[in-house]
């Protein structure tokens, strides 16, 4: 079996579909696509002031002031792996595609593990406790802090058709004790780690929620515009190993995310508290 006879864009397809289908944070941030060059550059321009009109009077023009914030597709993953042929040829299972399923598992972990890791660009921490005083979670107050992050993200005037929160699995089980009806379909709990909305939030659970040693969980919530995300290259591929009889499979994925809009991206430092 020689694996470079595949077509090359049903194995980039493959790497997509495995990424794209599975991915949490990437749910809930703003993806610009696949674009082309290292950096990707947006323009903003400042706030509108509105004034009174008085009749017969001349009204004053302004000025306005713009701001850039340039994105870095700076992180570069890949997977490697050589399987013999006497590999191959000794066993029944389908070795390509479980290296493709648990690869692209990989590469979607390190996407979300990304952008979980941009918390400290959140501007709504105040009353969300801190890694000094962490807030205690159960399921006797979880559902009060994500009234509490709703109520912010309102004062913040967030999107209301795009706001989300990504919780710990420790926070899902205390929000189905405290709400056993909130629940959706398998299929999407599977695919992108949704549970169900809430208060004008959608939640996801994730694993890479960031914390230390399963303490001081740094939980995010906002709207789509509080991050960008790109990507430059997805690209898998196979190929004969030259220096043994096996083939080559190999993915890299280069792409990159950014806090773009601090004031709508709030941050809750959790604990797990005990049941009362």
């Amino acid at each position: 079996m020689a694996i470079t006879t595949l077509n090359q864009e049903l194995w980039s397809t493959l790497l997509l579909k495995g990424t794209q289908e599975q991915l949490c944070f990437q749910e809930v941030v703003k993806d610009i696509g696949k674009v082309n060059g290292k950096q990707v550059h947006f323009s903003n321009i400042g706030a509108v002031t509105v004034s009174d009109y008085t009749k017969d009077t001349d009204i004053s023009n302004q000025t306005l002031t713009d701001s850039g914030i340039d994105l870095d597709l700076n992180q570069q993953k890949y997977f490697s792996v050589n399987v013999d042929d006497v590999d191959d040829a000794q066993t029944d299972s389908n070795i390509m595609a479980e290296i493709i399923r648990k690869g692209t598992h990989g590469l979607k972990s390190s996407i979300d593990s990304y952008i979980a890791s941009l918390h400290a660009g959140a501007g709504i921490t105040t009353g969300l406790g801190s890694s000094t005083t962490p807030i205690e979670i159960n399921s006797a107050n979880v559902l009060t802090y994500l009234r509490t992050i709703s109520r912010k993200l309102d004062e913040a005037n967030a999107d209301p058709s795009t706001r989300w929160v990504v919780i710990p699995p420790f926070m899902k089980e205390d929000l189905l004790i405290a709400l056993p009806a909130l629940d959706t379909a398998n299929s999407e709990i599977l695919a992108t780690g949704y549970i169900g909305s809430l208060y004008g939030l959608k939640i996801y659970n994730s694993n890479n929620v960031v914390n230390t040693t399963n303490a001081k969980y740094k939980v995010m919530a906002g709207d789509k515009d509080a991050f960008r995300f790109g990507m430059n290259i997805e690209k898998m591929e196979g190929l004969r190993n030259n220096a043994q009889f096996g083939d080559i499979v190999r993915a890299l994925m280069v792409y990159g995310c950014k806090v773009t809009q601090a004031s709508t991206l709030a941050l809750l430092t959790a604990n797990e508290a005990a049941e009362a």
